[in-house]
């Protein structure tokens, strides 16, 4: 499973990113602080240890032109060589030989040397190490100021390592450095032993001798010359070291395998480090090791240069060694491909190790201690680390299972103990399953530190200077402030190719092949977000709220979730492309693009608004890569303007898709806007036991209400608490008359209930005419199996199921006019189908409870009904399956197939407001949903056939919560929670989804916004222990969403809080704008009230400068909730803001989040009946025959006739039936309006 996101105030910063992003990228790792940092791991460069000099080609060289002045030490004593005199200075170069390196280059011609302070050795024991390519390699490391006095590697008389002290130049031993070849070099040292005089080349012993029972001399240090010689080297020099102790052989092995990897040279023996080669990989940088040659000469404790120390194997044996190194890139970018489940990026530097013996078998060690020194990525906490192990050398690390249980054991260094996956030839890298939310403070630049804070309010701090959003943070653009990107790189990664990612939908298409700013985090853009002059991809879930606005200077390439909602702007100035599984929803009217792409057959485009093509010439809808038209959704307009559009428009898509997530369980919308066109649910009537009801209302927002007939009585608590109808069988049914809406040519009905086991034909719901044409569901007599009948003009056609009397049950009945295929299934069970000859009913009323509608009721229902829910359009399987399990669970009843919500189980009995995501067997799919409940959940990012995602809750209220230390919170960070718990059931693994919580009716306890968690009991012993470390969202009005959040079945999640301090003297519940049509709508909500003298209202058009419209005296003070309301009567047309300036009686103020509005004076176009046959009713709008255009499918002007009195009527009794487009100018703006003639 994947893990959560989080990320917030008082959350560290990201791992991996953030502080001194760029410094990163460049640099290395610190050198010092850490045990073993020196040459492989051996020594430690901190002035303290036997590392006595450290002069490396790459670092400390100090250099005007190439010509070197000074070359620093870097062992941490400071033994710095320089040379004063420039005609003396050697050179630096980038030497090709020794594997691209810097080099010192020394030309004995031009009697180049160094001097140093430096004076030595002095010691018992001695080691050396050099790394050169030339022609004379004499007195590389020269100790002598004086003539007859000096130890020195090597000397010009046959290139040996001499010491005055153990027999001078007579006795030197032989370094077998080779002319025009890359060496390691190396001399070793020990006084008064066997074979203590030793020289080695290329990782073996070249030459010894024994030694003398002599201390070494001390003298100062010059390198290329002594003070009275003139023995200058020829040679490119890489690197030089001195240690004042004799290296033990493990060690000397390690050390010539570290300098053999950085500069590519051959070793003839003892070559262990393998993972250097191109085969390999190059894994040539920071290598470091532990090994043992026996119990006398073993190393098992390395960091070297690096920031990866491994130490206590628990398995090392004689000839055993493990190495490592990495290859070469730094720690950022971050990698956003390539990763297993659960994580979020990985560092772009991979580390590979050999674990081999002195014949390069592959051996295990043991278990290891691996240790990451993040010194400089800002402040990490351990529980956000993962150690990611390419355990099957596949060269993937997507297959594999993050490593958890990072500890920090002291400063910056993380430590994973007992790690037992890493192996001869495995690779290695660290990576972070958390990402931060930033918040904008200010207009600016998206790279500027400046402009963001990690809480909402800027509470948290200023960010330091470096630290913006990575490509995986989130963002939140909040209301006033304008973002700017100009750069591909600016959220400090490098632009990706939309090719590049590997994606088998996507691409290729125009501009697939540019690099592009990518941004996979979530957006929230209240503000506006500008991208000039670049193309942008968003890849994660981004809003633009009403009164926000995207804008883009090139394309805008959506590969994840993308919803634009009404009021809101959204303009691309080159191309708008929907590619790989996206989704695009656009219910506002104000989006603007040159072209529509359409890449591959999985990208959708939907919603209630439209988009005009108009920004370029030859403006078209595009389809490639097998793209269709059916991709684009049958509520979706596109049109087109100026110069040049090529194509039809307006075109008006024809997929088949039912929008919203409110409806039953999150399916369909519950603002008249979507295709549920009617939603009867009895447990929401409200009345007292064995009441009679007489209106059920709808609750699709239509208001298609039945409030004709006897109505049936009221059962409270009947069935797993809820309330339903009780209908009688002989008198009791609901009535509306003939509603177009309820008669469609494509529909899905669905209801739940228990019928009796007697009478005659028992109606759920019935509309159908004399001819006979339209619809029934019936449990027939005696045998009380279901039918599903439909009138063919000439008769009924009927499709038989099985039986449910006496239990509760669901049916679903659905035709679908395209493939004239209808279909009857009971509780989820396997669909009985038919192909029979449909005639709608266009005449008569629907009822409930009854049928016969032509005439007076018959066929009544006897027993109980919870729920009638009808769509005008065929749900897809997916959605079937979603649905059913939701009735299952709400009433208590068991499903024949496919019962993918196992927490309404008894035990458990998570059975409220449940609701889903999923995707069928077929493909179909679901991907957002809320239902009637508080919790949204959506874009899952791994959704593949078979999988589903459901969850419901355990009833307990909402408004309540409990701080009870040790059962209930662990009373450290979460302090408070609510009581109510939700439950996941996951079939497969959907991935990462986000969540989001509506706190806008939550009123108990002190849920301040930036102090929120997202609370996940995974092991089932409750929210006392976070055994999932709780999770930090992004606060935005009444919305907490938390991103990127992995769930497992089974898993229980609650909303937490980490400060239950004192209420503000005003807790603001909520702080709403409206437009209406004359008025803008203001309403605020108050928790409690502590010394409320009044509150100010204010409007601005820019939100920096306000004015007062009106002043509401408080409450004084109040514990009870307080709901305020007031209308500004003159609004501002276009956006405008809105905020509380609350004052107390002593004079002290507080402000309300501001709240955008776009008002478009009567802009909300109601028309009515929509479809139509004909005649259309424009609400409220007196328009004049010049002000109206309309248009049909094909985008010619049709002949209509129009009449005014308080509203306008429009006549299209004269044109075919279809859809046509209404443009209507009122002096100030263009809007357009879709009507359906049937």
């Amino acid at each position: 499973m994947k893990v959560s996101f989080p990320p917030y105030p008082g959350l560290s910063f990201k791992l991996l990113k953030i502080a001194l992003v760029f410094v990163w990228a460049c640099c290395m790792m610190p050198q010092f602080g850490f045990s073993q940092t020196g040459p492989g791991g051996v020594g430690t460069a901190n002035g303290a240890s036997t590392l006595r000099a450290w002069w490396r080609g790459d670092t400390g060289v100090t250099a005007s032109g190439g010509v070197v002045s000074a070359w620093g030490d870097q062992s941490g004593y400071g033994n710095n060589l320089s040379q004063a005199t420039v005609g003396n200075r050697p050179t630096t170069t980038t030497s090709a030989a020794l594997n691209n390196r810097t080099v010192i280059r020394y030309t004995g011609s031009s009697s180049q040397f160094f001097t140093s302070s430096f004076n030595g050795p002095g010691v018992d024991n001695l080691t050396l190490f050099v790394v050169a390519n030339g022609t004379n390699y004499q007195s590389l490391i020269r100790f002598q100021n004086v003539a007859g006095t000096y130890v020195v590697y090597p000397w010009s008389a046959g290139q040996t390592f001499i010491a005055s002290s153990d027999g001078g130049t007579a006795s030197g031993v032989a370094s077998g450095l080779v002319a025009s070849t890359n060496n390691v070099g190396g001399a070793r040292y020990r006084r008064n032993t066997t074979n203590g005089m030793q020289t080695y080349l290329n990782g073996g012993i070249n030459a010894q001798r024994n030694s003398a029972n002599n201390v070494l001399p001390s003298q100062n240090f010059y390198s290329g010359k002594y003070s009275g010689g003139s023995e200058y080297p020829t040679a490119d020099v890489g690197e030089m070291i001195i240690y004042y102790t004799a290296l033990n052989d493990a060690q000397m092995v390690i050390v010539q395998n570290y300098l053999a990897a950085k500069f590519n040279v051959t070793l003839s023996s003892n070559d262990l480090y393998t993972m250097d080669s191109p085969a390999n990989g190059d894994y040539d940088f920071n290598v470091a090791g532990i090994g043992r040659i026996n119990a006398s000469n073993l190393h098992n404790d390395a960091q070297g240069t690096g920031m990866v120390r491994i130490l206590n194997p628990t398995n090392l044996d004689d000839g055993e060694f493990l190495l490592w190194g990495d290859n070469g890139l730094a720690n950022t970018p971050l990698i956003t491909t390539d990763l297993p489940t659960g994580v979020v990026s990985r560092l772009s530097r991979v580390w590979r190790v050999s674990e081999v013996n002195a014949s390069s078998a592959a051996v295990d060690v043991g278990a290891i201690d691996v240790r990451f020194d993040l010194t400089g990525l800002g402040t990490i906490t351990a529980a956000d680390l993962r150690l990611l192990v390419d355990t099957d050398n596949d060269n993937s690390f997507a297959d594999e299972t993050p490593v958890a249980g990072a500890t920090n054991v002291g400063g910056n260094v993380y430590q994973f103990a007992g790690v037992t996956q890493i192996a001869n030839g495995t690779r290695f890298t660290l990576s972070t399953d958390i990402v931060n939310t930033f918040y904008s403070i200010a207009s600016g630049a998206w790279e500027a530190n400046t402009s963001w804070s990690l809480s909402s309010d800027g509470s948290s701090g200023a960010l330091p200077a470096g630290v913006f959003p990575g490509r995986g943070d989130n963002v939140v653009i909040q209301t006033g402030h304008t973002i700017t990107v100009d750069n591909v790189a600016d959220n400090g990664y490098p632009g990706v190719k939309p090719d590049d990612l590997s994606q088998p939908n996507i691409g290729p298409f125009s501009a697939s092949n540019l690099a592009i700013f990518y941004q996979t985090g979530d957006i929230r853009i209240e503000g506006t977000l500008s991208v000039t002059g670049i193309e942008v991809m968003i890849g994660g879930y981004t809003e633009i709220a009403s009164g926000g606005t995207l804008t883009t200077g090139s394309s805008l390439v959506n590969t994840g979730y993308l919803e634009a909602a009404n009021g809101s702007a959204l303009s691309t100035l080159d191309d708008f492309i929907l590619t790989g599984n996206s989704i695009t929803i656009i219910n506002t009217n104000s989006t603007s693009s040159d072209d529509i792409i359409i890449d591959h057959t999985d990208a959708t485009l939907c919603g209630t608004g439209s988009t005009i093509l108009q920004n370029g010439s030859g403006s078209q809808i595009t389809f490639s890569n097998s793209g269709t038209i059916n991709q684009v959704c049958s509520s979706f307009t596109i049109t087109c303007t100026g110069v040049g559009c090529a194509g039809t428009f307006p075109t008006v898509g024809t997929g088949s898709v039912i929008l919203g997530n409110n409806g039953p369980a999150g399916i369909g919308a519950t603002d008249g806007t979507t295709s549920l066109v009617l939603w009867l649910d009895a447990t929401r009537l409200s009345g007292a036991n064995d009441a009679t009801i007489t209106s059920w209302n709808d609750l699709s927002g239509y208001n298609y209400n039945f409030t004709v007939g006897n109505g049936a009585v009221f059962k409270t608590n009947a069935i797993n608490g809820y309330s339903v109808l009780e209908f009688n069988g002989t008198s009791h049914y609901f009535q509306r008359a003939y509603t177009a809406a309820l008669n469609p040519a494509n529909f899905s009905v669905f209801s739940a209930n228990n019928v009796t086991g007697s009478g005659s034909y028992k109606t759920v719901i019935s509309s159908r005419k004399t001819s006979p044409g339209g619809y029934m569901l019936y449990s027939v007599p005696t045998t009380n199996i279901w039918t599903f009948w439909n009138g063919n003009g000439g008769g009924w056609d009927v499709l038989n199921a099985t039986s449910t009397a006496g239990t509760w049950a669901s049916q679903a009945f659905t035709y679908d006019a395209t493939a004239n295929r209808k279909s009857l299934s009971i509780q989820n069970g396997t669909a009985v189908t038919a192909t029979p000859t449909f005639v709608i009913n266009n005449t008569t009323n629907t009822r409930v409870g009854a049928g016969a509608n032509e005439g007076s009721p018959n066929y009544y229902f006897n027993g109980r009904i919870g729920e009638v829910f009808i769509y005008s359009k065929v749900t897809n399987a997916a959605q079937v399956i979603l649905i059913n399990n939701y009735l299952a669970a709400k009433y208590n009843f068991a499903l024949a197939l496919n019962d993918v919500y196992t927490m309404d189980n008894p035990g458990t009995d998570f059975d409220h407001e449940v609701a889903g995501v999923g995707q069928a067997a077929d493909g179909s799919y679901h991907r957002d949903a809320k239902g009637t409940g508080v919790v949204r959940m959506w874009n899952p990012r791994d959704l593949g056939n078979g999988e589903f995602m459901m969850w419901g809750h355990n009833n307990a209220t909402y408004n309540s919560s409990t701080t009870a230390v040790g059962t209930a919170v662990d009373g450290t960070l979460i302090q408070e929670r609510l009581n109510r718990i939700w439950a996941v059931s996951e079939t497969g693994d959907v991935g990462n989804v986000s969540l989001s919580f509506d706190v806008a009716t939550l009123t108990s306890g002190s849920f301040l916004g930036s102090n929120l968690r997202l609370l996940i009991d995974r092991d089932g012993d409750g929210f006392a222990d976070n055994d999932v470390t709780p999770i930090v969202g992004s606060i935005s009005g009444n919305k907490v969403v938390f991103s990127g959040v992995n769930f497992q079945s089974g898993d229980r999640f609650t909303l937490g809080n980490i400060n239950s301090s004192n209420p503000l003297p005003v807790k603001l519940v909520s702080f709403a704008a409206t437009p209406q049509t004359d008025a803008v709508k203001l309403e605020w909500k108050t928790a409690t009230e502590i010394n409320n003298d009044f509150f100010q209202i204010q409007r601005s058009i820019d939100s920096e400068q306000w004015i007062e419209i009106d002043k509401v005296k408080g409450a004084g003070n109040s514990s009870d909730p307080i709901q305020y309301l007031r209308y500004d009567n003159q609004p501002t047309q276009g956006i405008s803001y809105y905020r509380l300036k609350q004052t107390d009686f002593d004079g002290q103020v507080d402000y309300s989040p501001i709240v955008a509005v776009h008002y478009e004076g009567i802009s909300s176009i109601q028309v009515f009946p929509n479809p139509s046959t004909g005649v259309f009713t424009i609400h409220q709008l007196r328009l004049a025959e010049d002000q109206v255009q309309v248009f049909n499918n094909l985008g010619q002007k049709v002949n209509f006739a129009i009449s005014t009195d308080s509203d306008t009527q429009i006549s299209l009794v004269d044109q075919p039936s279809g859809v046509y487009l209404v443009r209507i100018f009122d002096g100030q703006q263009l809007r357009t309006v879709r009507l359906v003639k049937n």
